[in-house]
C-alpha cells in the first residue's frame, strides 16, 4: 500500500518538528511538503495533489482557514485536519468538512487516530462500493457482524471488552474502542476514553459530577462526556442539529 501523502502548514518550527517526528515513525505516511504560511500552502496545492493537509490556523500572509477554502477550490476532494492552539474555530472547521480538529499540544495517539480516519475516508470514497449503506464490521467470537452506522447509538469500553449499543441489540467484542472508532465516520465522536457517541442519535446531555451524561432517543442506557471534551462535543454536535 502506498504511503499517505501529507502536506503540513505551520509557521511554528517547534510544531513542525513535532509533527515530522511523529510522522517519520510510520511507513504509512509520507511528508510531501512543508509550508510556513497560508500562501505557500495554496501554491503547493496548485502544483501537487496530496492526500491530506495538516494545517495550523494562525499563520502569516493568509490564515489556515482561508487557505483551506482556497485549496478546496483547487482540489475539492483533498482531505484536511486543523491542528491549532485555539478551540474556538472548531464549528467553522467542521462546516468546511474537516476530517478532524486537534488542539495543541499534539499527542501521537490523537494525531494517528485522525490520520487513520482521513485515510479510511479517502479509501472509502475511491471504493466502487462507497455508495452502499455504511456498516461497521465487528468480530465477536467466531462471527463477524456488519452493523449499519445509523443503527449504532454508542460504543462503550468495559474492561477488555467493547460493547456496541444499537437500536436493536448490544454487540460484544474484544476489539479496541479506538480501533473501531477509526472505522467510523464524522458523525461519531470520542467523548471519553471509554465512549464513542453517534452524534445523530443524541437527544440531550446532563451534567453529572465531573462529567456529562449523554442520552439517546428511546434508549435507557447513556454514555459519558469528559469535561475536557465538552467544548469540542458541543461544536461537533451543532453540525448535526
Amino acid at each position: 500500500m502506498k504511503p499517505f501523502r501529507i502536506v503540513i502548514a505551520d509557521d511554528k518550527p517547534d510544531s513542525l518538528e513535532i509533527m515530522k517526528h511523529y510522522l517519520k515513525k510510520s511507513d504509512d505516511f509520507s511528508i510531501e511538503a512543508v509550508c510556513r504560511d497560508g500562501e505557500q500552502l495554496i501554491e503547493q496545492i496548485q502544483c501537487s495533489s496530496p492526500d491530506l493537509i495538516l494545517a495550523d490556523i494562525h499563520m502569516p500572509r493568509k490564515n489556515g482557514m482561508d487557505a483551506i477554502k482556497e485549496c478546496l477550490k483547487i482540489n475539492p476532494d483533498v482531505k484536511f485536519i486543523f491542528i491549532t492552539g485555539y478551540d474556538e474555530y472548531a464549528v467553522e472547521a467542521f462546516n468546511l468538512s474537516a476530517v478532524d480538529y486537534i488542539v495543541k499540544p499534539v499527542k501521537p495517539v490523537r494525531l494517528f487516530a485522525a490520520l487513520h480516519k482521513a485515510r479510511s475516508l479517502l479509501e472509502r470514497a475511491s471504493s466502487p462500493y462507497s455508495v452502499q449503506p455504511r456498516k461497521l464490521h465487528v468480530k465477536s467470537g467466531s462471527s463477524t457482524y456488519y452493523i449499519l452506522f445509523e443503527d449504532i447509538l454508542f460504543l462503550e469500553k468495559l474492561g477488555r471488552k467493547c460493547m456496541i449499543h444499537t437500536t436493536k441489540e448490544v454487540y460484544e467484542t474484544y476489539e479496541g474502542i479506538k480501533t473501531l472508532y477509526e472505522r467510523l465516520d464524522q458523525s461519531f465522536f470520542l467523548t471519553h476514553r471509554s465512549f464513542v457517541v453517534n452524534l445523530n442519535c443524541v437527544s440531550h446531555i446532563t451534567p453529572k459530577n465531573e462529567t456529562y451524561e449523554v442520552h439517546f432517543r428511546n434508549y435507557q442506557k447513556h454514555a459519558y462526556i469528559s469535561k475536557l471534551k465538552i467544548s469540542e462535543f458541543n461544536s461537533r454536535l451543532s453540525m448535526f442539529v
